[in-house]
């Protein structure tokens, strides 16, 4: 996964935020991208030799 689709992966979520009936805590992305970052306050990306 490159950075362009894991930033529409978290608009996905922020879309998700907005109906007052689903709940979602943090979470992350595993991904192949070489380090971690932080996409939002809630959201991470993850790499996979972190696991």
């Amino acid at each position: 996964m490159d950075l362009p689709v894991l930033y529409l992966i978290i608009s996905i979520f922020k879309l998700l935020d907005k109906i007052p009936s689903v709940k979602r805590g943090q979470g992350g992305v595993i991904c192949t991208y070489d380090k971690l970052i932080s996409l939002d306050d809630m959201n991470k990306v993850i790499p996979v030799f972190y696991i």
